[in-house]
């Protein structure tokens, strides 16, 4: 009575009940789903991830990985308390997007679930799946926060990512900021060497572009080269030429320099709260 008045917890609990029969039947199944999806339309949370689960391992209806991601985002949208288990699920559809080749769909989830997940580890993966369909600026977020957590490999995999979107002041943070962590966090020596090519590639491009202005190719030595006060990575030929980097519409400096003080400042204060609670 309660389910057919539209109690979204009668739906819900029939729905569930009816599936979970072990003479369930086909026509008892498609009821079932009936029930959940008419709890799910009036909020119930449990009903939309009990109908990702069954979209995603393509249970009654065959498998549709449209649906399983709408109705887990429909659960996180309803409660917070489902958010671990609707990424949970997320993270599967993207996987099953990346297994068929689907780099879109599976960055598009992806994109989104930086954003929301918490745990270092998975940032960890998430970045490698990230970076493996050259999506290096969400993948270079990802490692970001992995190395927020106090992975310093994961700073090393932040810069080298960004050297490839040639992001090149953001990389030279995260750079130097894996050297001190090297010796604040006292790293693993073989962690340590495991990243000895990315800062290599850094250091090499970084003298690149102290000889040579980025904007204009002008060969710069001594008092020719006039350097970015902000993020101290570009150097430039004249002040005029420092403006046009700066305002050019295509690779515009300001907003990479912008996000690289603010990145350094974040840091700063990470490594100098891990020293206090190291001496306390």
């Amino acid at each position: 009575n309660n389910a057919n008045l539209g109690k979204p917890w009668a739906q819900y609990h029939l729905g569930r009940g009816l599936l979970s029969r072990s003479e369930a039947v086909e026509s008892m199944k498609r009821e079932a789903m009936k029930w959940l999806k008419m709890a799910a339309a009036h909020g119930h949370p449990g009903a939309c991830v009990t109908l990702s689960h069954r979209y995603f391992y393509g249970e009654e209806y065959g498998r549709d990985l449209a649906k399983a991601e709408a109705y887990a985002e429909q659960a996180k949208e309803i409660h917070s308390a489902f958010v671990p288990v609707a990424n949970k699920y997320l993270y599967l559809i993207a996987s099953t997007h990346l297994k068929y080749s689907d780099d879109a769909a599976a960055e598009h989830i992806l994109s989104r679930l930086i954003f929301y997940e918490r745990d270092s580890s998975s940032m960890d993966i998430m970045g490698g799946l990230l970076s493996h369909i050259g999506a290096y600026h969400l993948a270079a977020l990802a490692f970001e926060r992995c190395a927020m957590a106090g992975s310093e490999s994961a700073a090393n995999f932040a810069a080298s990512l960004h050297l490839q979107s040639e992001k090149y002041s953001l990389a030279k943070g995260w750079s130097q900021y894996a050297r001190k962590a090297n010796i604040v966090f006292g790293t693993d020596s073989s962690e340590w060497l495991m990243c000895k090519d990315c800062r290599d590639s850094w250091r090499c491009k970084l003298r690149e572009i102290r000889d040579f202005v980025g904007w204009c190719d002008v060969a710069l030595e001594g008092e020719t080269r006039k350097m970015c006060g902000g993020c101290r990575t570009y150097c430039y030929c004249s002040r005029d030429c420092q403006k046009r980097h700066w305002n050019d519409f295509w690779v515009s400096h300001s907003e990479e320099c912008k996000e690289a003080g603010k990145r350094v400042v974040e840091l700063r204060a990470l490594l100098d709260k891990t020293k206090r609670s190291q001496s306390a």
